[in-house]
């Protein structure tokens, strides 16, 4: 590989990466300012860093290999048993004593149950700005002579008239 080509080549260790990285996978509650005065450096400079699309897809990649796949399916799976589980209490609940939960309780319930299942308003999205442009435009011309002459008065410079 020639000098030039080397020069250009991606360099492939990211160090400061690394180190925020790994500050962040031992103490996940550590604050940006905190790991930016560890590294001496500054916060904004540690915000570009963490904001990057690279930072962003090794971060990913490294808690990945931490967060073993098996292991998040059975945490999803049994979340999904302790909802149907509570579910089921609900029902029996109102079933064995309509009238044992207040209507405060009823439309917590209810509202936590709706949203678990994706019912309801969905969150507001940004505001949307419509901004309207008025642009003065000439009558239309009424034959197509009119319009001939409006384009040849258009590109005739002044100076060419008067010749």
């Amino acid at each position: 590989m020639s000098a030039l080509a080397q020069s250009l080549a991606p360099v492939p260790k990211r160090p400061w990466h690394e180190a925020v990285i790994d500050m962040w996978l031992l103490d996940p509650t550590l604050k940006q300012g905190e790991i930016a005065r560890a590294l001496g450096k500054t916060e904004s400079w540690l915000s570009i860093l963490v904001n990057s699309d690279a930072f962003r897809a090794k971060y990913a990649a490294r808690k990945a290999e931490l967060v073993d796949p098996v292991i998040a399916a059975g945490a999803e799976d049994r979340l999904k048993a302790v909802v149907s589980v509570a579910a089921e209490e609900l029902v029996r609940r109102l079933t064995l004593a309509p009238g044992g939960m207040s209507v405060k309780d009823l439309n917590s319930s209810i509202s936590t149950a709706s949203r678990a299942l994706g019912m309801g308003a969905a969150p507001s999205g940004p505001a949307v700005q419509q901004t309207l442009y008025v642009i003065p435009a000439p009558a239309a011309p009424k034959s197509v002579q009119e319009w001939q002459q409006r384009v040849v008065d258009a590109t005739v410079l002044p100076a060419e008239r008067a010749a």
